[in-house]
């Protein structure tokens, strides 16, 4: 596509784009073309391939997404640079926390030239559970990186009123990146030969957990609530996900389980999430943050109630008693448990199933795509 405009979308691991290719046609739509910065060390072809489809080009800069002050995104802040220079945009979008940092701080003097950068938050890094380090170090990023904006979106209440007591003077909400609700919802699966594949008896109560396997997902915590049961042989706690926070982090919940008679299963990376979540009977979400949840969106989408912490965007669609339960404490296994025997109730569950199924609405792809191309013209119209 050629063009005088040009925009530029920056984030951390190539695979996050998976939730942002929609920008680009919407991006194109508005006669810019598109420039994709981002890590591919996991050589994700297929992501290639599909920014290639879409006719968005790909340049690799790698970043430390763990830590902010590395070599390693020393060495990516020059780059940013140095493609800054040789690239004229006019529109920058950057997501998550530190490559959002390192490109507005990239991008100092772009904003006198006309270009109009916007910081997209998918979950802000600190919240009241996290320790005063934590707490500190990303309140400081955010405060000084909202100095370097001209927008700040957000996609839950909480972070948008935490980002207004920063210095960007225009912050919104946008209600996620959008969820195909039709996928997860309009599923035809033949639920016994699909539990067998996954190891899982058809007489047994399947809690499903979709995410990486991090600290921050908090996995180990339905393991830990599970083995207070008395009758904890009724369940299969089944995740999916890849490892992020190194092999410690599973080998830890396989070895509680093993100890304590809990029935885990860890399926890695699925492209079938959309026909597991038909066969769950309970949906878990329980992490220590979370900007939206995607995943459990995923679930309610399939009428299975979710469990999930009250934290940032979790609380927007899990509502105690009408499409799951909300756990207060993230890291209390009795709250877990408790939670656990409510929804072992089928009946319990079958009441549920349609105030699940209308709640999803308000987050599907189409009004997120509405919502950031109407900030994005109200940005750009901005002198």
């Amino acid at each position: 596509m050629q063009s005088d405009k040009k925009a530029l979308i920056a984030v951390n691991l190539l695979g996050f784009m998976w939730f942002l290719m929609d920008d680009i046609d919407i991006l194109h739509s508005m006669g810019y073309e598109v420039d994709v910065v981002a890590d591919n060390r996991f050589g994700e072809s297929h992501t290639l391939k599909e920014l290639e489809r879409r006719g968005a080009r790909f340049i690799e800069v790698r970043c430390d997404s763990k830590s902010p002050f590395t070599r390693e995104n020393f060495n990516g802040y020059r780059k940013y640079r140095r493609l800054l220079k040789d690239q004229k945009y006019n529109l920058i979008i950057c997501h998550t926390p530190i490559v959002g940092f390192l490109l507005r701080l990239a991008s100092l003097g772009l904003r006198k030239k006309g270009c109009k950068i916007i910081y997209v938050s998918h979950g802000l890094a600190w919240t009241s559970l996290s320790d005063a380090k934590t707490r500190t170090k990303y309140r400081l990023i955010e405060d000084f990186g909202s100095r370097l904006c001209d927008a700040i979106i957000t996609i839950n209440k909480d972070d948008k009123a935490e980002a207004e007591k920063l210095h960007c003077p225009n912050v919104f909400q946008i209600d996620g990146v959008g969820c195909d609700i039709a996928k997860y919802r309009d599923v035809v699966v033949n639920g016994d030969k699909k539990r067998k594949e996954i190891g899982v008896p058809t007489d047994k109560i399947l809690i499903l957990a979709v995410g990486e396997i991090s600290v921050r997902k908090n996995h180990r915590i339905v393991a830990e609530a599970l083995a207070l049961l008395e009758n904890k042989d009724r369940y299969v706690y089944v995740i999916c996900g890849r490892e992020h926070g190194g092999s410690s982090i599973s080998e830890g919940i396989m070895s509680f389980a093993k100890e304590n008679g809990v029935n885990v299963r860890l399926l890695g990376f699925r492209k079938d999430v959309n026909e597991l979540c038909h066969v769950a009977d309970i949906g878990v979400i329980p992490s220590l943050r979370e900007g939206l949840g995607m995943a459990g969106i995923q679930q309610l989408c399939a009428g299975v109630p979710v469990i999930g912490t009250a934290v940032q965007g979790i609380k927007e669609y899990v509502k105690n008693g009408e499409t799951g339960v909300t756990v207060k404490n993230p890291y209390d296994a009795r709250e877990f448990a408790e939670a656990i025997l409510f929804l072992s109730d089928k009946a319990v569950r079958d009441e549920m199933k349609s105030s699940c199924l209308n709640i999803v609405n308000k987050f599907s792809l189409q009004h997120s795509i509405d919502q950031r191309k109407h900030i994005y013209d109200e940005v750009l119209s901005t002198k």
